[in-house]
């Protein structure tokens, strides 16, 4: 079984869909006569549409729409670019990726058959090589290159038809030093006969823990402490039951259980293997709320968002009491800016408004699709148009909705999708 763990920032929410739309309708022939396949990315779209740019806080492009794939900035100022050449007489497109500053120009130009993760992270970015430019295969090998676009740590680790390279880890309470999960192919030559281990490296390349898991998480939400554990299992079997290792590999709770996420503060999310309800465990593995819910969604440290077996609405739970804070009465929500406020959704399908977590009182009407928090601006997606713009803390549009995607913005740019 692969399973695929890269962490991206990107907001997608519920316009995946919409997002596959627009990115096959950019399908055009670019392979024209005398044009090599190495130069093929310097070829302009005629159309933008689909295409990803980044935008300044006014809304209009800093960069112009002419990428395959949202990215984002990193603290350098720097960011991994991706494109995408469909060539008709082939049937398929050729991939390339290299790398901007925040004036758009580059500092690795798009190299053929290199597909670059979305950011940078402790100065890294995970980095695959594939063996044809075409398409993925089970002979792609990833490793990481710097800001500069030079290979810090050669492509080695297998990473298949549908995994990535995934991203450098600041050190934490798991390991005490930058890191970052990885992956082998073992027991066959193919993907068919073959199966994933996952392990640990340093900086270096080096092994802080052998590849011999059948799955490794290793990453934590950025800002809240944890307790030093991450999710791991045996085998890579699909039905493989999860359990929690420390920094040196070492079970520290047994794989017991159908699914588990990240411990957040104390708290770790743990699906029951038996009865399949959700509830939360304590480093120990122990219970501290029962399995009882068949939706459960701790959103930091002290709060989860749950779902009443009874009514089936959603309220927010104390996770060290298991009590209601605010009682069941939403299809959906989530918290969001410190706990400030509930993002939540009235009916199944409907609309989403933003509430006050202290008062219940609401303080955006339920008018959106949907709504990701984010500062300056949140983004805000249109009920009639189903395209993103963003909002001011009142609701209003200081951006209208014209994105096909949005994101949040970072040092004055965000990564956005045209839709013309």
């Amino acid at each position: 079984m692969r399973k695929s763990i890269s962490r991206r920032n990107l907001i997608y929410l519920s316009c995946a869909g919409t997002l596959a739309c627009g990115l096959s309708a950019c399908k055009q022939s670019w392979l024209q006569g005398g044009s090599g396949k190495d130069d093929l990315w310097r070829t302009p779209p005629s159309s933008t549409e689909g295409l990803y740019g980044f935008i300044d806080v006014a809304g209009d492009w800093a960069i112009k729409p002419q990428f395959n794939r949202g990215s984002n900035f990193s603290k350098e100022g720097v960011a991994p670019i991706f494109i995408s050449r469909y060539v008709e007489s082939q049937g398929n497109s050729l991939i390339y990726s290299g790398i901007i500053n925040v004036s758009g120009e580059w500092i690795k130009e798009p190299e053929l058959g290199l597909e670059l993760d979305y950011e940078f992270s402790e100065g890294l970015v995970g980095a695959t090589a594939r063996k044809s430019p075409e398409y993925h295969s089970a002979d792609d090998i990833g490793g990481y290159m710097d800001t500069q676009g030079n290979w810090v740590i050669e492509p080695k680790f297998s990473v298949g038809t549908e995994g990535s390279v995934n991203y450098f880890s600041p050190a934490n309470s798991f390991i005490a030093e930058s890191y970052a999960v990885v992956s082998i192919l073992t027991g066959g030559d193919t993907e068919s006969n073959g199966h994933y281990l996952f392990g640990i490296i340093n900086r270096k390349g080096d092994y802080l823990l052998e590849p011999k898991f059948g799955f490794i998480d290793g990453y934590f939400y950025k800002g809240i402490p944890s307790v030093g554990l991450t999710i791991a299992t045996k085998t890579s079997e699909k039905d493989a039951l999860c359990g929690f290792i420390d920094g040196s590999g070492t079970w520290a709770i047994e794989p017991v259980f159908k699914r588990a996420h990240t411990f957040i503060g104390t708290y770790a999310w743990a699906k029951d293997a038996k009865t399949e309800l959700e509830g939360i465990i304590d480093p120990s593995g122990a219970w501290v709320i029962p399995p009882q819910y068949t939706y459960l969604n701790p959103i930091n440290e002290s709060y989860a968002a749950a779902k009443d077996p009874e009514t089936e609405l959603v309220g927010i739970l104390d996770l060290a009491t298991g009590a209601w804070v605010k009682n069941p009465q939403w299809r959906y929500a989530w918290l969001a800016n410190s706990n400030t406020y509930i993002i939540a959704r009235e009916e199944k399908d409907g609309l989403v408004g933003v509430y006050s977590m202290q008062t219940g009182e609401t303080i955006l009407e339920p008018k959106y699709k949907n709504i990701s928090y984010a500062k300056p601006l949140s983004i805000a997606q249109d009920v009639e148009s189903e395209l993103w713009g963003y909002i001011d803390k009142s609701g209003e549009w200081v951006i209208p909705p014209q994105f096909r995607y949005a994101s949040s913005f970072y040092k004055g740019l965000a990564s956005a999708s045209s839709n013309k």
